[in-house]
């Protein structure tokens, strides 16, 4: 461009009513596909629109700026997704967020991924121009996330769903962990095992608590005092995210994995050889489920035969000998909790004062090959790992 040229000027709505011969209000409803207007009419605007270089981002910061000095929200399209740190590298998180895109894949909404660690996490710009209309996240997110995001522009009123677990004053979609739970209980408690090792640690959050009572629920019908039969343990085991990207391992491999730590693992061996009353274990997933399945296979202990284990998720194997997954766990419908969450995002950004909304999604177990009636299990892990 010379020197002496002068910057093009942007097109405006009041352009294009001048050339339509309209107000600029039946411009921006002709734009919008509003049903008042004609389809003729609608279809000129648009037409005109295209033809003078009509560009409706170039003036949505200004839309902003004017709707909310009349206290009305502008739909910029723009959902945010707030997912742990590496959440690409399990098939739990993965399949949620498949279901989300599922749901947007015809909705005309950008979806923007926001990684967090603990309450560690960086607000990307667009948060500060109000440009977001709803945020999806994840339920264990701190509740320090949440206060932050209020104090953004538009945040006080912006619609959140929270996947798994409830939280104050936005939307849920979460699962029946509680039902869950109890189908696991009492699918051992009908193959004769009567003491299971469970872990639970209240501070995990409500979903935990929920399958507890599931599992309590399960042995008082089977008239068992909680306190004799449930042994709890308090330790995850190690990280439960795999370090590598939806890895599945070989059944003939050696698999301890990063974050699989030694001290964890004697410190848990030593617990079953001290109990060896237990001859079944219900695991906090199904990646736990699979790394105590390897292990116990490593000490020398047959599963199902010597223990049974069961998993929660329905997401990674417990793979045989010959390459079939033999994990039975319960059944969580993860892809399903991702797309009815967008789908209520949606309908809560389109509703003028939406309220809040409670989703609960029903679980199922699925009974493969790692249950069984219980065998002896006094002697199995005398084997170092």
């Amino acid at each position: 461009m010379a020197a002496t040229d002068k910057p093009r000027r942007q097109v405006t709505q009041h352009d294009i009513a001048a050339r339509c011969g309209l107000s600029q209000k039946a411009v921006s409803l002709a734009l919008q596909g509003d049903a008042r207007l004609t389809a003729e009419t609608i279809a000129r605007v648009r037409a005109a629109a295209a033809e003078m270089g009509y560009h409706p981002a170039n003036h949505q910061a200004a839309r902003r700026l004017v709707a909310r000095r009349y206290g009305r929200r502008v739909t910029n399209h723009v959902i945010a997704l707030f997912m742990p740190r590496a959440f690409q590298r399990m098939v739990y998180f993965a399949t949620i967020v498949q279901g989300v895109l599922d749901a947007l894949a015809t909705s005309q909404f950008a979806l923007v991924i926001v990684q967090y660690n603990g309450a560690d996490c960086e607000f990307p710009p667009i948060f500060d121009g109000g440009e977001v209309d709803g945020v999806i996240c994840y339920g264990s997110s701190p509740s320090t996330l949440l206060h932050r995001l209020r104090e953004t522009p538009g945040g006080d009123s912006m619609p959140v769903v929270s996947l798994t677990a409830p939280l104050p004053g936005c939307s849920a979609v979460t699962t029946d962990s509680c039902r869950g739970a109890y189908l696991a209980t009492r699918h051992l408690l009908e193959l004769g095992h009567r003491n299971i090792l469970h872990f639970y640690n209240p501070d995990w959050g409500p979903e935990y608590v929920q399958r507890f009572a599931g599992l309590t629920q399960a042995l008082h019908e089977y008239g068992l005092n909680p306190a004799d039969h449930a042994c709890l343990c308090h330790s995850y085991l190690g990280n439960i995210i795999p370090p590598h990207h939806l890895a599945i391992p070989s059944p003939t491999t050696d698999y301890l994995e990063a974050g699989f730590r030694a001290e964890y693992l004697q410190a848990f061996l030593a617990y079953l050889r001290e109990h060896p009353e237990i001859t079944a274990i219900l695991a906090q997933n199904d990646i736990q489920g699979r790394r105590i399945g390897y292990l116990l296979r490593k000490t020398g202990c047959r599963i199902p035969q010597e223990m049974s284990i069961i998993g929660f998720d329905d997401t990674d194997p417990l793979l045989d000998e010959f390459g079939d997954n033999i994990l039975t766990t319960v059944h969580l419908p993860l892809e399903e909790i991702g797309r009815t969450a967008a789908e209520l995002l949606l309908r809560q950004i389109a509703a003028a004062t939406p309220t809040p909304e409670q989703i609960t999604l029903p679980t199922a177990l699925v009974v493969r090959g790692s249950t069984a009636n219980p065998g002896a299990t006094g002697d199995q892990f005398t084997t170092s790992a």
